[in-house]
């Protein structure tokens, strides 16, 4: 067998020594099968939480359109797909999209609490002799396996997360299967991430990396969330932020790490990380639907960015709108009244003929303003150039001097005004929105 004598002992008295003898060899023959690791939580515990279908793949991000540099090209989803890259000869030749390549130190760790892999057990009936040579293969290639089991304490679950509790009740007549145990199901989670959060639930810190990657952070938080267990993890959390914070610094761009850390924040509390990435998703995003790649941010989250996207966006345009009425008809010349229709037409001229510069001010571009970024509007305002040419003054007619008005002190100053004021979000505003929360409450 592949479990050591205490836990052998252990899954067969159970806490029912009147549970009955075959029952107990079958269910050790099922535990012991290639396709099943067992990873010891408490070994006193009276709960196996089975992981079926571990997750192969998280968060896949696709690349958006960037209309405002006229790129036309998408990324295809992440799909796990082999991708062309540059290895050195004594590297596989492929690597694939978010290949995590960081915290390998940690999880090796993490692995080794895992029971050693378990040896091919021979099922009820099996005569090794009567096994053709021909299939005679290496048990690793035969199976992989399909589900994990975790030996764990009902009490520490229903302690700490509600939907722990509400799925322990609703198990028939709350009795133990008669192998000893209550059988829980979960699905679709990462093993690491899984073995992570139960050991914090029953407090065995010293097995818990205190320097997670931010991948397996945000896996961690996707499990902390559905369960919702946040309060469990106040402590150990601020180390794992301290930490990334260092080693994966915030994205100045809209990419999926930057996703990853607006649901970090917001699934461990963390205001000031929440405020900066919803701040510069706000800014940088050129899409209509921000990705939330399954992670479960708050729709009420995702929904106030988009509006405030869309707002900031228009607010330029109807800036820009303005001061071509007011450049085609009342602009008066800071310079000299008398200038004043010289003046504006030059600059009415030079704003109409840079139009084209500003994607967002063309014809066919409309709301919700699909592949244009509030920072990439901006960009393109603040690079106006303004006319230059030069006038007399009255005290000295002789030497011309470059005219003064100019877009710097127009368009450009009140665009500026308007995107300053596109900021992050509050985290106490959205605290309480839950995965489907419906609720659209907005901080300025």
């Amino acid at each position: 067998m592949a479990m050591n004598v205490q836990t052998i002992k252990q899954l067969y008295y159970g806490t029912d020594p009147y549970t009955p003898y075959f029952s107990r060899i079958i269910f050790l023959l099922v535990m012991d099968s290639p396709r099943h690791n067992l990873v010891i939580i408490d070994s006193a515990g009276d709960t196996l939480l089975i992981l079926e279908n571990p997750a192969d793949t998280f968060a896949v991000w696709t690349e958006p359109v960037d209309a405002a540099n006229d790129s036309e090209d998408i990324s295809t989803e992440d799909n796990g797909e082999e991708v062309p890259c540059k290895c050195s000869d004594d590297e596989s030749p492929h690597c694939t999209e978010w290949e995590e390549t960081d915290g390998e130190h940690d999880e090796d760790e993490r692995s080794k609490q895992r029971s050693k892999p378990p040896v091919p057990s021979v099922p009820v009936g099996w005569n090794e002799e009567n096994q053709p040579a021909s299939t005679a293969v290496d048990s690793s290639q035969q199976c992989t396996p399909t589900a994990i089991i975790y030996q764990v304490s009902s009490a520490h679950l229903m302690i700490a997360s509600p939907r722990f509790m509400s799925e322990m009740k609703s198990l028939d007549s709350g009795r133990k299967d008669s192998n000893g145990f209550y059988h829980l199901k979960a699905s679709n989670w990462d093993p690491d991430a899984l073995e992570i959060l139960l050991n914090t639930l029953h407090t065995r810190y010293r097995r818990v990396a205190k320097d997670l990657t931010l991948e397996m952070l945000a896996k961690v938080a996707t499990i902390v969330n559905h369960y919702g267990c946040g309060e469990a993890f106040e402590l150990i959390s601020e180390t794992w932020i301290r930490h990334a914070r260092v080693r994966y610094p915030m994205p100045q761009t809209y990419d999926r790490d930057l996703i990853l850390w607006m649901f970090v924040a917001w699934v461990f509390r963390f205001p000031k990380e929440f405020r900066k990435s919803t701040a510069i998703t706000l800014r940088h995003c050129p899409e209509a639907k921000i990705q939330d790649m399954g992670l479960g941010i708050p729709p009420a989250v995702l929904r106030t960015l988009e509006i405030r996207r869309l707002e900031a966006i228009e607010q330029v345009i109807e800036t820009c709108n303005c001061w071509i009425d007011e450049f085609s008809d009342t602009y008066t010349c800071r310079v000299g009244s008398h200038m004043s229709f010289e003046c504006s037409s030059m600059l009415l001229g030079a704003l109409m003929k840079q139009m084209r510069s500003i994607g967002v001010m063309e014809p066919q571009a409309s709301a919700p303003f699909d592949g244009f970024s509030l920072e990439d509007v901006y960009k393109s305002i603040k690079a106006l150039r303004s006319p230059i040419w030069e006038t007399f003054d009255q005290v000295n007619e002789l030497y011309p001097r470059k005219h003064a008005c100019s877009f710097e002190e127009t368009i450009i100053r009140d665009v500026e005004y308007g995107v300053a004021r596109a900021k992050g979000l509050m985290l106490i505003d959205f605290v309480d929105c839950g995965e489907n929360a419906e609720g659209l409450r907005v901080s300025c």
